[in-house]
């Protein structure tokens, strides 16, 4: 592959990662990730 095809591959692939990104952040999926690791970390140390 030349190096105009690879960028242009790079940059297709950013965009629909920053894409699925912010669509996650306004699904809120945000909010679950966050509690899962709290809860994790807090098994952890014997809080939980």
């Amino acid at each position: 592959m030349t190096d105009s095809i690879k960028k242009t591959v790079r940059m297709i692939i950013l965009v629909f990662a920053i894409g699925f990104i912010v669509a996650g952040i306004f699904d809120g999926g945000y909010r679950d990730t966050f509690i899962k690791a709290v809860m994790v970390c807090m098994e952890c140390i014997g809080i939980g």
